[in-house]
């Protein structure tokens, strides 16, 4: 709820707007993505919201995450606009943070690191 303290945050402190939120750097990753949100967005999993910073793809990536866009699930951010890795991923990624309670990066080859 609106107004109740985060864990180590005064009183006037506003509550993250999401629990748990992942983000992760994509190119020309189109055809898993869809599935890649669908399973990570289940209830049992928990995402409530992702992150996605695209590295130049040339895929379908707009027609793919487009749906989670627009459902306010999806937030997407170009690498190119943002400049050089990974320096920019982790500044970004502390800017998002302050929206979740949680935040997780994941590598979208499989492997996941904490």
């Amino acid at each position: 709820p609106k107004g109740v303290p985060v864990a180590g945050g005064s009183a006037s402190s506003r509550s993250p707007k999401y629990t748990l939120t992942m983000a992760t750097v994509v190119q020309d990753e189109a055809q898993w993505l869809n599935e890649w949100i669908e399973y990570h967005a289940l209830e049992a999993i928990g995402m409530e919201h992702f992150y996605i910073y695209d590295d130049g793809s040339r895929d379908e990536l707009q027609a793919v995450i487009w749906p989670f866009q627009r459902d306010g699930l999806l937030t997407l951010h170009s690498i190119a606009e943002l400049g050089p890795l990974p320096s920019t991923v982790e500044v970004d990624l502390r800017r998002c943070q302050v929206k979740a309670r949680w935040s997780m990066l994941t590598l979208r080859d499989g492997h996941c690191y904490r």
